[in-house]
């Protein structure tokens, strides 16, 4: 693409830290689910925003060699995220990407793949070469129990049983879900990072010393703030809402310039 007259290309803005983004669908009627739907034309305003204002795109492995292996960063890092695996994001998100030569990460739910609405292994292994990459967003933890907890942190109530789960319950499913998503990941996409998002940023600490146990390094959550050196539970900016404007995402990252 060729890049429009810049004059804030050359700021610097901030070091030594990465600022990661959220996305979650595209579509032309962003309306419809205006909460986390961004449209096509909303999301090429933000690349060209972060272009202007330059800030730097960078990956996720970028992000896991500054954060755990004390690799530099550029200045002004901007990591960008999805979650859940839509197939929008191959429809609308990946050919901008592409053509901007950004890279991106999507955090998949591992069980839904190639379901109604959600993209195939194929498409991924497609979009792998040029600067995509897909992680985990669990198997199928991707609920909420019936009082609106993330089931990735709370024990299930047993219907049948009609008791909840006993921790010991409780961690077997759990390992046995995170276990089950990297082994599909590794199988259809080979070797790659272990890396995960929480659902509905539900998480405590027996999630985290499971995910720890099975080789998860870096933990990406829906917090607000950035990220410095030797931080593994990762924060993130939510940006992809129908209303959220380029000027409106800019804005909120300049709030995290200092912080």
């Amino acid at each position: 693409m060729e890049n429009n007259e810049n004059k804030h290309a050359d700021s610097f803005h901030y070091k030594e830290k990465i600022i990661v983004l959220i996305y979650h669908d595209i579509s032309p009627n962003p309306f419809i689910k205006p909460h986390y739907t961004v449209s096509p034309e909303q999301f090429k305003n933000h690349l060209d925003a972060l272009i202007e204002y330059g800030y730097q795109i960078i990956s996720v492995e970028d992000l896991l060699k500054f954060s755990l292996y004390n690799h530099n960063a550029p200045l002004n890092s901007v990591v960008i995220t999805f979650d859940d695996g839509n197939e929008s994001f191959y429809t609308y998100a990946y050919p901008l990407l592409k053509q901007y030569g950004f890279p991106a990460t999507n955090f998949i739910k591992v069980g839904f793949v190639g379901r109604r609405n959600k993209f195939t292994w194929d498409q991924m292994r497609e979009m792998k070469a040029s600067k995509m990459s897909f992680f985990s967003h669990t198997y199928n933890q991707h609920r909420l129990s019936e009082d609106g907890t993330p089931i990735l942190k709370c024990p299930l109530f047993l219907e049948k049983q009609k008791r909840f789960e006993t921790q010991n319950e409780y961690h077997s499913r759990i390992k046995a879900d995170l276990q089950l998503a990297e082994k599909r990941i590794h199988e259809e996409l080979g070797e790659q990072p272990k890396l995960l998002a929480f659902p509905f940023n539900g998480y405590n600490e027996t999630v985290l010393e499971i995910g720890k146990e099975i080789g998860i390094e870096l933990f990406f959550t829906s917090k607000k703030g950035t990220n410095k050196r030797n931080q593994p539970i990762i924060n993130r900016l939510i940006v992809g809402s129908a209303n959220h404007s380029a000027e409106n995402l800019i804005e909120q990252i300049k709030q995290y310039h200092t912080k």
